[in-house]
């Protein structure tokens, strides 16, 4: 028969919390820690997983211009959500290649992801603009403050955003508390 001690490490073991995801910025294509959610993402009928694959393989798009950069969120080894950001113009990015897991949804992993996007182009554009086509996406990405629009022919939805620089004071504050806590996982 196991001592107590012992039984109270295999339980505390057991129902020990999962590590909190975290958002890592993607500077190499993650080959291996991608394959599932490309694959899962192609199961549901998305392109834009392999589109960003392809892209970044054949050096069309890897995030690496002025103002862009893609993001991955990450528990412990497992891609959980992908996004990324690209100059459209001086004032505007566009947020592209969104993805979040099927079983992450509604966890709130797609909204850290889309925010912490949102705080990035912020240092460096005054709206962000997308390109979505079903109606679940319309309503996650108004619930994190874009709106549709039929103004900008290459975008459905924007957001106007407030450059880093007309932020108060204590805006910047809780913008860098956020940016330390999403920076780099260990």
């Amino acid at each position: 028969m196991k001592s107590p001690a012992a039984r109270t490490n295999v339980a505390s073991r057991q129902h020990a919390p999962k590590e909190m995801p975290s958002i890592v910025q993607i500077r190499e294509w993650p080959a291996a820690a991608i394959e599932g959610l490309l694959a899962e993402s192609e199961q549901e009928g998305f392109r834009f997983v392999r589109r960003a694959k392809e892209e970044w393989l054949s050096g069309a798009n890897t995030f690496s211009k002025e103002g862009e950069a893609l993001f991955a969120v990450f528990e412990e080894e497992r891609l959980l959500a992908i996004g990324g950001v690209n100059r459209e113009s001086a004032r505007q990015g566009r947020l592209r290649r969104f993805y979040v897991r099927r079983e992450e949804r509604r966890r709130g992993i797609g909204r850290q992801l889309a925010r912490h996007l949102l705080a990035f182009a912020s240092r460096h554009y005054s709206r962000v603009g997308l390109r979505c086509d079903t109606n679940v996406a319309d309503r996650f990405y108004r619930a994190v403050g874009f709106r549709r629009t039929n103004s900008d022919p290459g975008a459905t939805h924007v957001i106007e955003l407030k450059r880093l620089s007309e932020l108060s004071k204590r805006d910047k504050n809780k913008l860098a508390l956020a940016h330390r806590v999403c920076r780099k996982r260990p």
